[in-house]
């Protein structure tokens, strides 16, 4: 199905509006979602506490939505002048102060833009950014726990999904720790994330594999939405991307995941500067 390949995950390389230059060629695609991440450490819109500038990220998502898509908004990363240690993606040194930044964030787009069908996925690569842990301090569960309620307390009764962990591959114990906490809180998760990136197709296939393991341990969640946020045959600047291995690529994993995973992200639409 189309939905499973029409959707864009576009890095944070440099914190300016990648997809505004590009926005005729990707519609031609029909993208459904494009998933952008750095909301806050990026775009400034935390400006101190209780006081927001959505300005520089209004551009983006406005690029987003232009294009014909929704955007999935990574919820990343905390502002340093909001953690003890003042290094972004590090714990915020006040839930609170978290809090109310992401919920005035799901207010601004999904109440105040009115844009229906947000998906907002809780942080980007959790294993790698700041350190947290499924199981210990800084604790992802936390971190899910406190923004997932922002998100429900700023957007409403809205259309929109919440989901994670958006690790950097598929990770069994980061799962089911997710699963284990939002069933035992009755904290929402209409999604669960990971990314992959391997030259074999058969990979994306064994993790898929892996995952319903999983699933018959928690029935509650066997119809959750599975997405690949990040996919591609390497994570770093290869050959392939500049020819047609990487659509060869892709057409072969989505051949493997069709009817299994419902939406894999390509990344990425804009190349970053050259390391």
């Amino acid at each position: 199905p189309s939905s499973l390949w029409r959707n864009l995950s576009q890095g944070g390389e440099e914190p300016v509006d990648m997809i505004k230059p590009i926005i005729t060629q990707i519609r031609v695609l029909s993208p459904e979602l494009i998933r952008v991440d750095h909301l806050f450490d990026y775009y400034n819109v935390y400006q101190g506490p209780g006081n927001y500038d959505f300005s520089r990220l209004d551009g983006v998502v406005d690029s987003v939505v232009s294009t014909g898509a929704r955007p999935m908004l990574s919820i990343s990363y905390t502002p340093a002048s909001m953690t003890a240690n003042n290094q972004n993606a590090s714990p915020p040194r006040d839930w609170n102060e978290w809090y109310s930044l992401v919920k005035a964030t799901a207010k601004r787009y999904s109440i105040d833009k009115n844009i229906s069908g947000i998906y907002y996925e809780v942080w980007n690569e959790p294993d790698l950014f700041g350190g947290w842990h499924y199981g210990k301090e800084p604790s992802y569960t936390t971190l899910y726990h406190q923004t997932a309620r922002a998100i429900v307390d700023g957007a409403g009764k809205s259309n929109y999904k919440i989901g994670g962990p958006a690790i950097t591959a598929y990770y069994a114990n980061w799962i089911k720790s997710l699963f284990k906490s939002t069933a035992a809180s009755g904290i929402r998760l209409d999604f669960i994330s990971w990314h992959k990136y391997s030259k074999n197709p058969a990979d994306y296939l064994a993790d898929f594999d892996n995952l319903n393991k999983i699933l018959s341990d928690y029935p509650q969640y066997f119809d959750i939405e599975r997405l690949i946020t990040e996919i591609g045959p390497n994570p770093e600047p290869d050959p392939w991307y500049d020819g047609s291995q990487s659509g060869i690529h892709l057409m072969a994993v989505v051949t493997q995941l069709a009817g299994k995973i419902h939406r894999i992200f390509t990344f990425e639409p804009v190349d970053g500067p050259s390391p």
